[in-house]
């Protein structure tokens, strides 16, 4: 029997198994099993993509040093020898007055010309939320908190340590805000140069220089292992595991639950694919004795099996990968809502894992007990007390 007549047949038993529903519960196993694997995968990888891309942004990139006592030009230094992209940026506190407010002690954080590295500032201006780099020569950026202390409105005049800006805009969402950052005052963000310019970093001044780098994972490790050997009393180093370790061990927990889910669900629909598998090829076994009787191959009846066993579960796998895809979807616009970030796209790994493990079910539990048919003898068409040869247990458990 050539390959195209034993696909003909392959198909046409096929369609009268489904039509007679002897392959029900072998399909929803597998629907099940490729569905969670991939859907639930593809959600999880999805949301540990956003919440290390969160981590990144308000650490202001991969790493980031900072010291009291304004000593990082080491770190620079190492930042350009590895290739890394770098900005820099001063926290300091200074005294913040407007004409319809008294002087406050704010804090105030300087920009350099190379910031920001992750992402732009969302600043609402005369122009509406816009996103920005950094605020021009002359210009200060307060906090939402910080423009209601002073009672500023956009346009109007601040004064930073003496020197006067022009307040034109206010941060929405400021997306390298330190990790130990605490607004006890009104928040200004301005360039670096006015900072500078006003004296505002002489002697005495309590400021914190910060460099930010991001670049290849083997560089920013050497970048980092360099910074945490500094004895620089008020060093300090920070990558995105120090973010939030609460919601970190949290994330971890739920990972582990759900894998631990998902090899239960795994286990469970093989189980379950394993007995139908067996009920199929019991059912069929007066039919393969009749091949056999009528003078087929083992090859031949092995192939039939196989093809109507590969065109059924590639179907379940299909459209358990479609629904993977509509559930990820749907799920992921919720637990975006629920960040208040959009997530990253889907990766491909996570469907593709789901459909190999589905494979793989098929091929270990389902496959065999039909193989065996093949070895039916032509007798069983007569006598009903012959047992269909099948493989071993343990074989088959260890698989």
């Amino acid at each position: 029997m050539n390959a195209i007549a034993l696909m003909r047949m392959a198909a046409r038993q096929a369609w009268q198994g489904w039509r007679a529903g002897e392959f029900n519960v072998l399909l929803a196993a597998l629907f099940v099993a490729v569905l969670a694997l991939a859907g639930v995968g593809s959600i999880a990888q999805r949301t540990t993509d956003a919440l290390a891309e969160q981590s990144r942004r308000l650490v202001g990139g991969d790493a980031a040093f900072s010291s009291d006592a304004g000593n990082v030009d080491a770190a620079e230094r190492d930042a350009k020898r590895l290739g890394l992209a770098m900005y820099r940026s001063v926290e300091l506190s200074s005294m913040v007055g407007s004409t319809k407010a008294t002087p406050q002690l704010g804090t105030l954080k300087a920009l350099a010309g190379d910031a920001p590295l992750l992402g732009a500032y969302r600043v609402r201006t005369a122009r509406g939320v816009e996103l920005l780099p950094r605020p021009n020569a002359g210009e200060a950026w307060l906090s939402s908190s910080g423009a209601q202390r002073m009672r500023t409105a956009i346009g109007e005049r601040i004064t930073v340590g003496g020197r006067t800006l022009v307040m034109t805009g206010i941060v929405v969402e400021e997306p390298d805000r330190p990790l130990n950052g605490v607004e006890l005052g009104p928040r200004v963000i301005l360039p670096l140069a006015e900072v500078e310019t006003g004296g505002l970093l002489g002697p005495g001044a309590r400021a914190s220089w910060r460099v930010s780098v991001a670049g290849a994972p083997a560089a920013i490790a050497q970048w980092v292992k360099a910074r945490e050997a500094d004895p620089t009393p008020g060093a300090r180093v920070e990558t995105g595991d120090d973010i939030s370790p609460q919601l970190r061990s949290a994330l971890d927990r739920a990972q582990r639950f759900l894998s631990v889910s998902l090899v239960l669900t795994a286990a469970l629909a093989a189980v379950a694919i394993a007995m139908a598998s067996r009920q199929h090829a019991e059912r069929h076994r007066r039919i393969a004795a009749t091949f056999r009787a009528l003078g087929a191959r083992q090859r031949d009846i092995a192939g039939l099996y196989v093809g109507t066993l590969a065109l059924l579960g590639g179907i379940a796998i299909i459209a358990a990968l479609v629904a993977a895809t509509v559930l990820q979807y749907v799920a992921g616009l919720w637990i975006a809502r629920e960040l208040g970030a959009a997530l990253p796209a889907p990766r491909a790994w996570p469907l593709l894992q789901g459909a190999l493990v589905g494979g793989w079910i098929l091929l270990t539990f389902a496959l065999p007990p039909l193989l065996a048919l093949r070895r039916v003898s032509a007798l069983a068409v007569l006598r009903s007390d012959l047992r269909t040869p099948s493989p071993p247990a343990l074989v088959l458990f260890g698989l």
